[in-house]
């Protein structure tokens, strides 16, 4: 949390803000347990209710280059760099979520194609587990609160620097919430927040990190030099295996998530 703090008292810089937050949050995305079955047999178990796979189904976001091997064998759509796949969720609890990923010949037993995937699994997504939009500042507040529980810390909007144009956006349980790229009308509710267009910066599998386009403006950062931090950041910091992407999206009035920079 100190590497926070230290972020924090350089405020005024962007980018150490960013690196400051990434560190925090890979920790505690660390901490989070995530289990998946070694029963292959189970995949196939032919008294699994139809139903019941149906309405459990949920989406999942990976890099398509990093994927190609995984994807000959999955049902998926393509989206931006990323491609959107499915996993079938059995236990959700303390100890984590439980699940299989849905691979083709899963698809097939059940009768279901990816259009039929990705319009259950969007919705059963939302409904297992709820979206979740943190501003930076309630972030900042609640890290430097753990610092020095003794007061309250309540910043100011000079405190802020360009903290104040940030958001953090996951689900409830910080698993696989990076999904909420995909949810236009989520998004919408951060560009109102935000009285601007969003870059979108992916934190991990698990967060997306939104910045005012105006807020980033007042800073001087250009668009590429995010991108470089970006990758800096996942290099240095996230573990390959909760690496989303390298790129930054954005997200405006075409209510599309698109490549901020799609010429790079």
């Amino acid at each position: 949390m100190n590497d926070f703090y230290d972020a924090y008292a350089k405020k005024n810089d962007f980018e150490w803000v960013m690196r400051g937050a990434a560190k925090i949050i890979t920790r505690i995305e660390s901490s989070m347990p995530q289990k998946e079955t070694e029963v292959q047999d189970f995949m196939y178990n032919a008294s699994l209710n139809a139903e019941l796979f149906r309405r459990n189904v949920v989406v999942e976001l990976v890099n398509t280059e990093m994927n190609e091997e995984l994807l000959k064998r999955v049902p998926y759509r393509k989206f931006n760099d990323l491609s959107v796949v499915y996993r079938w969720i059995y236990d959700v609890g303390s100890n984590g979520q439980s699940g299989i990923l849905v691979t083709n010949e899963l698809a097939k037993q059940y009768s279901m194609s990816e259009t039929d995937l990705y319009e259950n699994a969007l919705k059963n997504t939302k409904r297992l587990f709820p979206i979740e939009i943190e501003s930076m500042r309630e972030f900042t507040e609640r890290i430097l609160g753990a610092i020095y529980p003794s007061g309250m810390v309540s910043l100011t909007q000079e405190d802020m620097g360009p903290i104040d144009g940030m958001w953090i956006l996951s689900n409830i349980v910080h698993i696989n919430g990076a999904t909420v790229l995909l949810y236009p009308e989520v998004l919408d509710e951060v560009v109102k927040l935000a009285d601007s267009e969003l870059l979108l910066l992916p934190s991990s599998r698990h967060e997306i990190i939104a910045v005012s386009v105006e807020a980033l403006k007042m800073t001087g950062q250009k668009t590429e030099e995010v991108e470089k931090m970006v990758h800096e950041i996942n290099m240095e910091h996230v573990p390959l295996g909760e690496q989303l992407s390298n790129e930054v999206y954005l997200y405006g009035d075409t209510r599309e998530v698109t490549l901020a920079n799609p010429f790079r």
